[in-house]
């Protein structure tokens, strides 16, 4: 079978320094030596693509601190940002050291279709592409964090998993007949009967007596806790 369309494109760049009129007017940004990175969203994107995205552009290595040619390894953003400033260059102090740039650039899902027309068939739409895209800004701060303030990262981690978890409270459990559609069992199961108990697998094959024996306690299970929560 043919590999997945990719979900997320990259147009990778090193440069010395690198500046973007932001408004086609007069507001310019601005970085100095550092990496501008172009990124594309296509309608197969998921936040784990989207995670390992910012994980490449922060973790591969594709600056060198010196001059083309002159035998440095090339290093990574994350890298060079861990480096402490007491052991960086005169040169590199002076040029503010270093510098992400992140573009959208929504046309690195164009195909070409003879010599006059563009399709933008795979096209992320752009409400959904514009909160992708700060989901990919937001993973690359994520990331830099778990590396340059590990403290600070892992306070983030922190607030993140008890808002989830006062979420799923306020949510309350997922009703019995809905417990083998959604979580975990989701598209494991290929037909139910109208309590939401299922009748085959995913391929089609009627469950064995064993099987449904175990699915009955868990849906029983889930029952006391739907009646529990619609109690209160």
């Amino acid at each position: 079978a043919p590999p997945p369309p990719p979900g997320v494109r990259l147009v990778v760049q090193r440069v010395e320094d690198a500046s973007l009129l932001i408004d086609n007017k007069e507001q310019w940004a601005s970085i100095p030596r550092g990496v501008v990175a172009h990124v594309s969203f296509s309608s197969e994107a998921t936040p784990e693509l989207i995670r390992q995205a910012a994980r490449a552009v922060l973790g591969a290595p594709f600056l060198t601190m010196g001059v083309w040619g002159d035998g440095s390894p090339p290093r990574s953003l994350v890298n060079l940002a861990k480096t402490p400033k007491n052991n960086t260059t005169t040169a590199e102090k002076d040029q503010g050291f270093l510098g992400l740039m992140v573009v959208p650039q929504a046309a690195l899902f164009c195909k070409l279709k003879g010599a006059t027309n563009i399709k933008y068939n795979r096209q992320m739409d752009k409400n959904k592409a514009r909160s992708l895209y700060s989901s990919f800004v937001t993973e690359l701060i994520i990331e830099l964090e778990k590396h340059l303030e590990p403290a600070k990262a892992k306070q983030r981690a922190m607030k993140v998993m008890e808002a989830k978890r006062r979420a799923k409270e306020l949510m309350g459990p997922v009703p019995p007949e809905q417990i083998f559609k959604t979580g975990s069992w989701k598209d494991g199961f290929g037909s139910f009967d109208d309590q939401g108990f299922p009748l085959t697998d995913a391929q089609g094959n009627v469950l064995k007596k064993s099987a449904k024996k175990k699915l009955k306690k868990i849906q029983a299970a889930q029952a006391k806790k739907w009646t529990k929560f619609t109690a209160k």
